[in-house]
């Protein structure tokens, strides 16, 4: 996985149409999908509320949905079959 994924998918065909035709793919109203990724975002606000900084306690943020075509511009290639430069899910 991770060598397919640090070549953006290229050569890497079959394992990149196993991972898209996987039934599980978050920011598409899967409720599995959303279960794990709020799992994640507790872990994460948790962890993050704990810190702080000369400037007062630390706060975890979410973006607005285009950011995720910014942020997608600038991304490497991910796990779950996105190739570089294409839209983070929204």
């Amino acid at each position: 996985m991770y060598e397919a994924v640090m070549a953006n998918w290229e050569g890497y065909e079959d394992l990149l149409r196993q991972v898209l035709d996987l039934p599980q793919h978050y920011g598409n109203n899967d409720g599995y999908a959303d279960a794990v990724i709020k799992w994640c975002m507790d872990i994460y606000t948790a962890a993050v509320c704990r810190g702080s900084s000369v400037r007062g306690r630390c706060r975890p943020g979410l973006f607005k949905t285009s950011s995720n075509v910014f942020a997608g511009e600038r991304a490497w290639a991910t796990p779950d079959g996105r190739k570089a430069g294409e839209s983070l899910s929204d």
